[in-house]
């Protein structure tokens, strides 16, 4: 296992298979890479990122649904067969947070991948977490995705 520290304040325990992601691939997920850092295992094809908010008037008084709501709207539409899932409230790191599921056709391989964007507020600053791997491995992975969550913690 290896620990990784985002933004100086969340923390990560993932298997020794994750590496960093480069700036490229995490082009190939986000618009932009400013505040945001992602991990990948090509031995589970899992996909983990991260993207955090700077503090501010309107993070302080919003809630992780809407800013949820709001970063799916923005990624949605550039996924090919985009298709929502359940939204959920559930816990992470010891705070109430919001998970949407969803699936969509990665146009690079041609393959059906699922995920779940996860949002927690931390002090005045949001953190989404972007969990996504292939559709075909969903049942085999769901152990190894759930350890990633139970591990992250907030500093």
């Amino acid at each position: 296992m290896q620990g990784f520290t985002v933004n100086n304040e969340l923390e990560l325990e993932l298997s020794d298979s994750f590496e960093q992601m480069s700036d490229a691939h995490l082009l190939r997920m986000f618009k932009n890479t400013a505040n945001k850092k992602g991990f990948y295992s090509a031995q589970e094809h899992i996909a983990v990122a991260v993207c955090w908010t700077k503090p501010s008037l309107i993070s302080a008084i919003a809630d992780a649904g809407g800013v949820a709501r709001g970063a799916e709207a923005s990624f949605r539409e550039r996924l090919r067969d985009y298709e929502p899932g359940e939204e959920t409230k559930c816990r992470l790191c010891g705070k109430k947070a919001f998970r949407k599921a969803y699936s969509y056709t990665a146009d690079a391989e041609d393959v059906r991948q699922t995920g779940e964007l996860t949002v927690i507020k931390h002090k005045k600053r949001f953190y989404a977490v972007y969990v996504v791997s292939r559709a075909e491995d969903t049942g085999k992975n769901d152990s190894l995705i759930a350890d990633i969550y139970e591990k992250m913690t907030l500093v």
